[in-house]
């Protein structure tokens, strides 16, 4: 008798209404976010991509684009870079054996150097900011990718997991070579697939 009343009771039976309801309001959440064009899927992409660059910037900005293993490579890079700016027939060898023992892979690196060095007016820290954009933007790439290997939904975690990783955050930031490799990458990743 009593499993009949508490079948019966008002508040059981809306219990039950509340949380059929919930379920049918998740399912329709997790639909949403698995269609690449409804609004819930693109606010969570924006979402990310906003988490990346902030997290990124951030680093900039607290001053963590240096890193102390790393800072003679970093400055033989950029000394290289304004060898190369000044004509010397040394900084253009495609070997570069003015920079890391001749290890660096030809003159791609002092390039890179030399580029952000134009787009930033000559200041370092201009073209630390231009690298955080660059590293910001591999989010995108990463959900591109996972988008070609995923369905939308785990394109979306990708995403979210690569832009809010400590590892990913702390080389997005720094001008020695192995900071555009997650770009360069990426975009190779892209392209075979």
């Amino acid at each position: 008798m009593d499993v009949c009343r508490k079948r019966n009771n008002p508040g059981n039976i809306l219990s039950r209404v509340a949380k059929r309801t919930d379920m049918q309001v998740k399912t329709k959440i997790i639909a949403q976010l698995d269609n690449p064009v409804s609004m819930p899927h693109l606010l969570v992409l924006v979402l990310c991509l906003g988490l990346g660059f902030w997290l990124r910037y951030y680093g900039y900005w607290a001053g963590e684009s240096f890193h102390i293993f790393a800072i003679n490579d970093e400055v033989s890079a950029f000394r290289v870079a304004m060898q190369f700016l000044a004509g010397e027939n040394k900084a253009m060898y495609l070997g570069q054996p003015n920079f890391s023992e001749g290890h660096a892979p030809g003159p791609g690196w002092t390039l890179f150097w030399v580029g952000l060095l134009k787009l930033a007016g000559g200041s370092v820290n201009g073209a630390l900011f231009y690298v955080v954009l660059l590293n910001s933007l591999v989010v995108f790439l990463i959900y591109v990718f996972a988008r070609q290997l995923l369905t939308p939904g785990y394109a979306l975690l990708s995403c979210f997991l690569f832009a809010i990783s400590p590892w990913p955050v702390y080389y997005a930031l720094g001008l020695w070579n192995p900071i555009p490799l997650a770009f360069l990458g990426v975009v190779l990743f892209i392209s075979l697939w």
